[in-house]
């Protein structure tokens, strides 16, 4: 089988996956191929097209707003992300399976190790300024450290360093090899031959020695080599990259208890204070003003209700407060929710990079939903949202 790059990968080395599906001369794992090969095309070709479609109209939404805050940015910056996602990776990746990575040109393996690369580490990091946005809203609303050209700062920078991933990543795979790493096809019990005539013997990695001469021949299969960067560096960079899953992981993990401990500690005050006289909903009900749908998501300021309504100055702003931290904590539940689909989703292609679970192939591109699913996410939990798809489907 072929070559499935993981995106966080700690192989010992960058062959040994190579190995494991490449070198495989199974006749029931050859057998099943054709079968899963199908599976994985008619799911790819579901996700490219809710994928496309779903974040386009997303990007489109939120774009139309007159007004965008800090966690419009970065939804629009996910809507992008994965737009593209699904209009290039998602299809390349259905092409290089039916090829079994037999991609022909190095420039061409060397293209698809960079996107495939710098999209899921540029999705981890987005999550990772989201869970930071959100906390300072609800946490430290007053500070405003992330502001709306901050956010724009940050997510240019964050993009830079996804991109600076996949350029390093793709500058280790190729499609030209160690000539040592290649013996004749009688030699093999199961020959696996190439456009170089060669097959690819990987236990001879093992036994080359570092004086012996070396020469890269063309292989044709996107594989992992040597010529620009050594192996030493490869693997130092190899786990340095793999480490960025379980550090975002930690630190989304945090920031949503924090969150999560202050919106108990507020709800623990409120209710001291209702016991004590000390809060007065508007008009005695308190739902009037959960009713209205003020999420920071759209950008829009919440009207002063209250001073119109001949409440005070001080009693107005602070039912505004209050309707802008219930505004913030529906945005942060969305936005936590849709941090959680992409964990959930890429959990398990991350260990089976780390060889901790056996590897399936369905399985392992399944992290592509976290692509497709978060219009869905924002049609289901953001009522506005529902408005704004429902307004633009009567218009088209």
């Amino acid at each position: 089988m072929a070559l499935r790059l993981p995106p966080f990968n700690t192989s010992s080395t960058l062959t040994s996956i190579n190995v494991t599906m490449m070198a495989s001369s199974d006749e029931a794992e050859h057998s099943e191929q054709p079968h899963m090969v199908i599976i994985l095309t008619t799911m790819l070709s579901i996700f490219c097209i809710l994928g496309v479609t779903g974040n386009a109209i997303a990007f489109y939404i939120y774009y139309g707003k007159r007004e965008k805050s800090t966690s419009t940015i970065f939804i629009l910056s996910l809507a992008v992300t994965d737009f593209f996602t699904c209009l290039i990776v998602v299809p390349y990746t259905m092409a290089a399976e039916l090829v079994q990575y037999h991609l022909v040109f190095d420039i061409v393996c060397k293209m698809y190790l960079f996107f495939i690369t710098s999209n899921v580490p540029l999705s981890a990091f987005i999550m990772v300024a989201i869970g930071f946005d959100r906390y300072f809203c609800i946490c430290h609303p007053f500070l405003h450290i992330l502001t709306v050209r901050k956010a724009k700062i940050c997510v240019l920078m964050l993009t830079y360093l996804a991109f600076a991933l996949g350029i390093i990543t793709s500058l280790t795979y190729g499609v030209y090899i160690d000539s040592r790493l290649l013996v004749p096809p009688e030699a093999m019990a199961h020959p696996n031959e190439t456009d170089s005539g060669y097959n690819y013997n990987p236990v001879l990695n093992e036994t080359l020695e570092d004086d012996a001469f070396q020469e890269y021949v063309y292989y044709g299969t996107c594989v992992s080599n040597e010529i620009i960067l050594s192996e030493t560096t490869t693997l130092i960079y190899q786990k340095l990259y793999a480490a960025l899953f379980l550090v975002s992981f930690i630190i989304v993990a945090v920031l949503y208890a924090l969150i999560y401990r202050s919106i108990l500690q507020r709800r623990a005050w409120r209710s001291r204070c209702k016991r004590a006289s000390c809060y007065t909903t508007m008009n005695g009900n308190e739902t009037g003003m959960e009713e209205t749908q003020l999420t920071a998501v759209n950008g829009i300021a919440p009207p002063l209700i209250g001073a119109s309504m001949g409440k005070g100055p001080i009693r107005a702003a602070a039912a505004l407060r209050e309707k802008m931290m219930y505004a913030n904590i529906k945005t942060a539940a969305m936005l936590f929710v849709v941090t959680l689909v992409f964990i959930i989703s890429y959990l398990p292609s991350w260990l089976m990079g780390l060889e901790i679970i056996p590897f399936n192939i369905i399985v392992y591109q399944f992290y592509f939903l976290n692509n497709v699913a978060n219009p869905f996410i924002y049609a289901f939990m953001n009522r506005t949202f529902r408005d704004d798809l429902k307004h633009l489907i009567k218009k088209c």
